[in-house]
């Protein structure tokens, strides 16, 4: 599952199996960092020179934190999480079309590069505030979706209002069967 969104906390206990890291080699071929990928800055910069956040690890940890007892458990806790930093830590809602964008295109050379059809991300989990014009994100989602079998979740709304009734947003994925 590709986590969209800030960075995930990868020394979190409750995710620490769960985050994906990446091989020196593997950041090489991917552009990414040891932590995940960073589609936020233009040149895709490491994530690892980020510090995590709340939210990002939070959503992280409602899908794959263990069943271990203590703190909390997420509903596929044997996933693997891989971060995909889309927004900026230091400007509220501020997330692009093209960091969006950068992020589909990263899922794919990772797809691409996979040995193994179980090794691919299946999953793009979007719990962002993010309101633009979508025809780009429905192409991305639709091509992720129809190549490698993704299915991407976007928030329906957050603070950012009601998507789903949204025009400009909604409309142009609710017809998407992989959204």
């Amino acid at each position: 599952v590709a986590i969209f969104d800030s960075l995930v906390d990868h020394t979190n206990p409750d995710l620490a199996n769960v985050v994906r890291e990446f091989s020196e080699d593997e950041q090489r071929a991917l552009g990414c960092g040891q932590w995940g990928y960073n589609a936020s800055l233009a040149g895709g910069q490491s994530a690892d020179s980020f510090s995590a956040d709340d939210h990002a690890t939070h959503c992280a940890g409602v899908i794959g934190a263990s069943w271990d007892g203590s703190g909390v458990s997420g509903v596929a806790s044997d996933v693997s999480i891989v971060s995909v930093q889309v927004s900026e830590f230091d400007m509220e809602d501020s997330i692009a079309l093209s960091s969006m964008l950068r992020g589909f295109a990263f899922v794919d050379r990772y797809n691409n590069a996979c040995a193994t059809a179980d090794e691919k991300i299946r999953v793009v989990s979007a719990s962002i505030g993010f309101v633009t014009s979508t025809r780009s994100i429905d192409a991305a989602v639709r091509e992720l979706g129809s190549q490698h079998g993704t299915v991407t979740v976007m928030s329906a709304g957050n603070s950012r209002g009601n998507k789903d009734a949204d025009l400009l947003f909604g409309s142009s994925l609710a017809q998407n069967p992989y959204a």
